[in-house]
């Protein structure tokens, strides 16, 4: 099928588009302009405090949740120093500001494999996680970072399917987090979150007091409870974190991060941000896909920095979340940046060969979402055929999918997709981010063409994965079913609510935590059981069993929330459209405010589900005003795991819920045995 002509914003409408028929085009040059768009404008940074810190003796407090407590224990004291405007050349760490950062001129990083040692059955690995100062472009100083095995990216972790693993993940950092984290409240236009530097926004007090206490999640793993990464479980320096997986599932892209609990968006900023970790199987052996050089992980990641009161570019990190005061609480917006990052490397680019590769792209970025597009040097999309879709999450997917329009990839989430070269002219080629909420320059990677013969188009199966379908197939229609309601960022942030169905005597409507749905002229009534972290355990579920959720979306927002169920696979069977007008928030006779509908809120019409959806996910798309059913699988291991939004500002907040895998029949015999009761 033709294209769908971008409109300006970057998104697509083919139905509605006159100009269907026409290739789209994108402005990728290199002006000032296109590169920095309104950014480009003086940003004042006086008074600015950036935190520096040292391990001397002292006090201070810092952090929330756990983390919140005095460091003279950890012998670690910050330091504030004040820039003045005319002084940042004079000060440590803020040297070597730049006027531009030219896109395209270092080549992509290729992630190193970790060396295995193989032990009584059992492969070893150990990586460091280390502070180091990393050079993330040609032309800016090393930005100083926190990173695994001191690169921007970490190694990449490859096994095959059923071989054990154990890995050591060591804590050696030695610094205070390095960034310059800043709060404020702006104007909700211009996107005034993806301009360079700190703009007017405040620092955040003490964040450089945070202790480097850390803790990795493989996401993705079918792991064991001991091994998934909980979040309270962190290690200090000095200590190592020691998890043990399985790899019983297919071949696929995992992948690793810091998963602290909430400073997640903080710490995968400061340069904990990703890892691959690659199962492999003798289903994908037999394809014959592209492998060795020609199979490139594309770990994609958007980033801020700071800058003078010129506007100049330094290499050291700003994370910057914008507040909005319009409710009874501050309604925060996770940190962007203007600058995109590949394997750690800013806007870099590839020599390829004309022929077919293999490239595993993941979204490790915070709150972005990138609609992935290919584009030629006149800003025009490759022919179709070119791009095609063998796999995602979870591993292949059964049927190849044509990428003949952009595709849409959330935080956490990945695709596996087969360019060939062979197709296009010699030339440069742009992989761009078509997004409605893109950043002014929307180019990510240049791939550069070499002249000579092309190798013979590739040729992809008609079947990827024989076994896709089996995966996403229930084994019994006795099937647990669950309703998690996301709310709307309104008065409150957004929430993740656990309901229940309510058969008992209704309260008064609207009433907080009750909600009403009509679905094909029957009503439901459902009720709130748990909404905070510290809320009890709602969900308990069986090991290796299947369950049927439905996300049920009342935001308004032009990004999807991903949604992550740790320790399980998603296959998504149903999009409805929802009408959400009965839903309120209202005030409460004590002041308070509270949230539920005053009328049920109404299922509408089914909207398609994409085919590359169906199969073996870990992260699905929660639209706004949709409801969405995903049959999940959960792990055969036993233990406690979290369920979450997987945008990092939204999960260290209020968006991440516990629950519980365990075999109810065996634990209850044991408690009553006892004389306990299973209770948790």
């Amino acid at each position: 099928m033709a294209r769908a002509t971008r409109r300006p914003d970057g998104d697509s409408n083919p139905e509605d588009n006159p100009n269907a028929d026409r290739k789209p085009e994108i402005d990728t040059g290199l002006s000032r302009r296109a590169l920095f768009g309104s950014a480009a404008t003086a940003l004042a940074t006086a008074g600015l405090g950036y935190y520096a810190g040292n391990w001397e003796s002292g006090e201070s407090t810092a952090g929330t949740g756990h983390h919140a407590q005095t460091t003279a224990a950890t012998g670690y004291q910050p330091i504030r120093i004040d820039l003045p405007e005319d002084a940042y050349s004079e000060l440590p760490g803020v040297t070597g500001f730049v006027r531009d950062i030219t896109p395209f001129v270092d080549p992509l990083p290729i992630p190193p494999r970790v060396p295995l040692e193989s032990f009584r059955g059992t492969s070893h690995a150990a990586i460091t996680m280390v502070s180091q100062s990393v050079k993330l472009h040609r032309d800016l100083p090393p930005t100083p970072m926190w990173t695994y095995n001191g690169a921007a990216l970490g190694p990449t972790i490859e096994i095959g399917r059923d071989e054990r693993l154990r890995v050591a993940w060591e804590n050696q950092i030695s610094t205070p987090l390095p960034i310059v984290a800043v709060q404020g409240t702006v104007p909700v236009m211009p996107p005034y979150w993806d301009e360079y530097g700190v703009g007017d926004l405040r620092p955040i007090r003490d964040i450089a007091a945070i202790p480097p206490e850390l803790v990795v999640h493989l996401h993705g793993a079918h792991s064991t409870g001991s091994s998934d990464g909980w979040g309270e479980n962190t290690v200090s320096p000095g200590n190592a974190q020691l998890s043990e997986f399985l790899n019983r599932q297919p071949a696929a892209a995992l992948w690793y991060h810091d998963h602290t609990m909430h400073l997640s968006r903080f710490t995968t900023y400061a340069g904990l941000t990703a890892g691959m970790y690659v199962i492999r199987d003798n289903e994908e052996a037999a394809l014959d896909l592209p492998r060795g050089e020609f199979e490139i992980p594309l770990v994609v990641a958007d980033r801020n920095f700071l800058t003078d009161p010129n506007g100049n570019v330094n290499g050291i990190l700003v994370h910057k979340t914008v507040v909005f005061e319009e409710g009874p609480e501050p309604l925060m917006r996770p940190a962007t940046g203007p600058v995109t990052m590949v394997n750690g490397m800013i806007w870099p680019y590839v020599d390829v060969q004309r022929r077919s590769y293999r490239f595993r792209i993941l979204n490790a970025a915070d709150i972005r979402a990138y609609r992935f597009d290919l584009v030629d040097e006149t800003g025009a999309a490759v022919p179709e055929g070119t791009m095609v879709l063998i796999g995602t999450d979870g591993g292949l997917i059964h049927t190849p999918v044509p990428l003949d329009a952009p595709i849409l990839v959330l935080p956490a989430e990945r695709i596996d997709v087969i360019v060939d070269f062979a197709r296009l002219p010699p030339g440069n080629y742009t992989l761009v981010n078509l997004a409605e909420t893109a950043p002014d320059f929307r180019g990510i990677l240049e791939f550069r063409t070499a002249d000579g013969n092309p190798s013979q188009p590739s040729v992809i199966p008609d079947i990827i994965s024989a076994t896709a379908v089996s995966d996403a197939t229930p084994n019994s229609d006795a099937i647990t079913e669950r309703a998690i309601l996301i709310t709307r960022a309104n008065q409150f942030n957004a929430q993740l609510w656990e309901l229940e169905v309510y058969t008992g005597s209704l309260p008064r409507l609207p009433a907080d935590g009750f909600v009403q749905i009509n679905r094909d002229d029957k009503t439901t009534t459902y009720r709130r059981v748990a909404r905070s972290w510290s809320d009890p355990v709602s969900i308990e579920v069986v090991p290796d069993s299947w369950e049927k959720w439905t996300y049920i979306s009342i935001e308004d927002v032009l990004d999807p929330h991903p949604m992550h169920i740790h320790n399980a696979h998603l296959s998504v069977i149903e999009r409805r459209q929802l009408d959400t007008d009965g839903f309120l928030e209202f005030e409460l006779a004590d002041g308070t405010f509270g949230q539920g509908t005053e009328s049920p809120m109404v299922v509408g019409d089914e909207v398609k589900v994409d085919e590359h959806e169906r199969y073996r996910k870990d992260v699905i798309h929660a639209r706004s005003l949709e409801l969405v059913t995903a049959l999940v699988r959960f792990g055969p291991n036993p233990g406690r795991f979290m369920h979450h939004c997987h945008i990092y500002g939204h999960e260290d907040h209020s968006m991440m819920r516990t629950f519980l895998s365990t075999d109810e029949r065996s634990t209850n015999a044991i408690a009553t045995h006892m004389n306990h009761t299973s209770k948790h």
